[in-house]
């Protein structure tokens, strides 16, 4: 691992986190870093700073005079939305597999497939009772999009989670909430080998008890322990990503002795930065069945963690249609950022340079379908209008990425997508955040990797890339999907 910050968090949290109780301190995302983005690793920086205790010390005060206005805020809403609680539970059918899915903006359409596992949970549906609950990442008409989930899929009951608890629950969410917060304290004071610097963080992660991010991992306990009971199910799916509420939850089913058999699904390409990933999976002694995308992530995560069982099922993003190798491409740089703003606002910026400096380049940018486009980014898409050779691409993604002769990405599934054609991907990123490159998991990659002051530089003088190797890559990280391994890990 190449990033000091993420790899002292890593040793850190792991040391920190044996000392409570996993069930508890897990509803705490602060204290499961699932993948080392800049994004994810923003709220830790204060840690390093030469004031750090003192940093943390007003933080921590700032937010125990704040959290009594966030916890009114919980009841009142859970009061006002009361309904919505009451309605989930009656909407809760028999069913023999549930999948655990994101309700994300991509989710609000016709198509009968889930945004994460494909057609699966249809054609599971002929043999089987099946229902889809979806984490609710909207933040408004809970009703008419609940609406809409619930019949999306045929023969799929789908379940959006509420927003808030039901008002009665709000008592248990304040008794666990206070609960951590002195477990917290008492190891603080009480454990030994505590220095100053587990203090900052264990202080820093009490400050966040009663953010947004700790109270929906609550409420996805509370909802999703509904389901599984109410429903008798015999197996859950969950998407693989490293995140804090993927181990919290086996650790539930387990408490409650229920039996569930857990499955979890890689949808999406694991990088060598996924720490949450390697955590979680070296956490738990007991063989886990993980379905992965292509042979290279069952290869890299049995590596990891051996002792569990590990089936290439594919991929519904596979295509079959790799283009032609000697197909002439434009003279065209497409930036695709994540989805988040602070990195399009890197990228734009990034690509506003490029476009001046390369004037005989196409430059475009294609911001992720989910993205919320914040004040800072609008403006910068605005002033980006008058500069001639620049675009905020319209066209669908397969004709981005064969239309463009680069693919500057830094972490995401299109850095996969772009070996279906002859563009070239490259990864741009700081030196020490290379680990995020989905190519860095092979051991040797033809694949560029680039900081950006050196991105101007390989395109005015570009190296050969050998793109007769694309499908074998691709292939390797994005298989055809197995129906028939499918069926053996559900059924």
């Amino acid at each position: 691992m190449t990033n000091p910050l993420l790899t002292y968090l890593e040793i850190k949290l792991e040391k920190i986190t044996v000392k409570l109780p996993i069930e508890n301190i897990l509803l705490n995302p602060f204290y499961r870093i699932s993948k080392g983005t800049p994004e994810q690793l923003r709220q830790y920086t204060i840690l390093h700073g030469k004031y750090s205790y003192a940093l943390v010390s007003c933080r921590l005060l700032l937010n125990v005079l704040i959290a009594p206005l966030k916890i009114l805020s919980y009841i009142l809403f859970s009061i006002i939305y009361r309904d919505s609680s009451a309605n989930f539970c009656k909407l809760i059918v028999r069913s023999d597999v549930i999948f655990l899915s994101h309700a994300l903006e991509g989710s609000l359409n016709l198509s009968p497939k889930d945004q994460f596992y494909g057609d699966q949970p249809s054609i599971i549906a002929s043999k089987c009772k099946v229902s889809i609950v979806y984490t609710n990442h909207f933040r408004t008409n809970y009703k008419s999009k609940s609406d809409l989930l619930l019949r999306k899929i045929p023969n799929v009951q789908g379940l959006l989670i509420p927003k808030f608890l039901s008002p009665l629950e709000n008592y248990q969410y304040l008794r666990t909430m206070f609960k951590l917060i002195y477990q917290s304290f008492r190891t603080l004071l009480l454990s030994k080998d505590i220095n100053y610097k587990d203090r900052n963080i264990l202080l820093l992660g009490i400050s966040k008890t009663f953010s947004r991010a700790t109270y929906s991992n609550y409420l996805l306990q509370v909802y999703l322990l509904k389901v599984l009971t109410l429903s008798h199910c015999n197996s859950l799916i969950l998407t693989l990503e490293g995140h804090s509420y993927e181990n919290l939850l086996y650790k539930l089913i387990e408490s409650k002795g229920l039996p569930i058999k857990c499955i979890y699904y890689q949808h999406s390409p694991t990088v060598l930065g996924h720490i949450g990933i390697k955590t979680f999976l070296k956490s738990i002694q007991k063989p886990l069945e993980i379905l992965t995308t292509g042979p290279i992530y069952s290869t890299y995560l049995s590596q990891l963690a051996p002792h569990h069982k590990y089936s290439v099922v594919g991929s519904m993003k596979f295509s079959r249609h790799l283009q032609s190798n000697d197909k002439v491409v434009k003279q065209r740089i497409l930036f695709t950022p994540e989805g988040t703003n602070l990195h399009s606002i890197e990228f734009i910026k990034l690509a506003s340079t490029l476009s001046r400096v390369l004037p005989n380049y196409e430059v475009a940018i294609r911001f992720h379908p989910n993205l919320r486009q914040g004040f800072k980014l609008r403006f910068l898409i605005i002033k980006m209008k008058y500069q001639k050779n620049f675009s905020v691409s319209k066209l669908s993604l397969i004709e981005d990425l064969h239309e463009s002769k680069y693919v500057v990405f830094r972490s995401s599934a299109v850095g996969v997508e772009t070996l279906t054609g002859n563009s070239i991907p490259l990864f741009v990123s700081d030196e020490k955040f290379k680990d995020l490159n989905v190519f860095s998991i092979f051991p040797e990659s033809p694949f560029p990797s680039l900081q950006k002051n050196s991105l101007i530089d390989f395109i005015s003088k570009p190296t050969e890339v050998d793109i007769s190797k694309f499908a074998f890559y691709y292939l390797q990280m994005l298989a055809p999907v197995n129906k028939a391994q499918w069926e053996v890990a559900l059924m």
